[in-house]
């Protein structure tokens, strides 16, 4: 079976790391793909954009299903394909688009300036109640596993 998900994160503008990060791509084993930030030295592309390395880490199975389970919860499935920014920015955006494939299904969910929501909780009530429980759980099991590594 070929289910997995993906979440990747692209900063525009006037931000310290531009360019597209991914934040987790997420197989059904628990073996996980993401892009480190450079320790020292950091290089970019000719378009700015920063270098990452890619690392891989694993995850249990029951954090795995955990996390690809709340992608196929109805609300996730139905959700809008595009949530725009709640907050205008002056001179910066952060992308965050999430994709989950379950064999041929797949649900592309593409989100401007979510983790505004750190500054307006009450923005939380926009989305899909799966969508923001999944984007917190990546957050807290990567940095979890990442820290031990």
């Amino acid at each position: 079976m070929n289910r997995y998900l993906e979440i990747k994160q692209n900063a525009i503008g006037n931000v310290g790391e531009p360019g597209e990060k991914l934040m987790m791509r997420l197989y059904k084993s628990g073996r996980f793909e993401y892009d480190a930030n450079p320790k020292a030295n950091i290089t970019t592309d000719s378009h700015g954009n920063v270098l990452y390395e890619r690392k891989q880490g694993h995850i249990n199975s029951e954090g795995a299903n955990e996390l690809l389970d709340l992608a196929e919860r109805s609300d996730f499935q139905t959700a809008k394909d595009f949530y725009p920014t709640i907050h205008l920015h002056t001179d910066e955006t952060y992308t965050t688009t999430v994709t989950y494939t379950n064999n041929a299904l797949t649900k592309k969910i593409v989100i401007s300036d979510f983790w505004d929501v750190a500054s307006h909780p009450e923005d939380k009530a926009r989305y899909p109640n799966s969508l923001v429980e999944l984007l917190y759980k990546e957050s807290s099991l990567k940095a979890k596993v990442v820290n031990e590594l």
